[in-house]
């Protein structure tokens, strides 16, 4: 779970334009509510929570896959690429961020390292525009953990 931040829609704009001032769409929050319910209801999809509008799913996903462009995860210093982000609220204190799941069956028994990286605003204090020469990959969390 990554927490989202506000003080990342600068950049999340520049990365995903089409998602700008979604969250003042109305059917957007109808697709966070509806990433809500179905971890709370695993046996129900976001698609069968929204309805059959499948245009609106289809920005949904886009956005999510966009959206991942923010942050680098990094298993043992191997990028994974595949990842699928959702934008939920967690149970820990109503926070909203974005989740995803790493199958680590294949990891051999021992001590692993998962990083994530996001992309950081670079520019001067008078620099207002985000572009790809004001932002770079950053660290942001290293979680060390043991797998039996």
């Amino acid at each position: 779970f990554i927490r989202y931040s506000p003080k990342d829609n600068q950049i999340l704009e520049f990365l995903c334009p089409e998602s700008e001032d979604m969250e003042n769409d109305p059917s957007f929050m109808d697709g966070v509510r509806a990433g809500i319910e179905s971890q709370r209801d695993t046996t129900k999809t976001i698609e069968e929570l929204l309805g059959t509008n499948e245009d609106y799913g289809l920005l949904v996903r886009n956005s999510a896959i966009c959206i991942s462009q923010m942050y680098e995860v990094m298993l043992n210093g191997v990028k994974l690429d595949s990842l699928e982000f959702f934008f939920i609220e967690h149970q820990n204190k109503g926070e909203k961020g974005f989740e995803t799941v790493i199958d680590i069956q294949t990891l051999p028994r021992g001590r692993h390292l998962l990083s994530i990286n996001r992309y950081e605003f670079r520019g001067g204090p008078f620099e207002k525009e985000v572009s790809y020469d004001n932002i770079e990959m950053d660290e942001f969390v290293k979680i060390s953990f043991w797998k039996e």
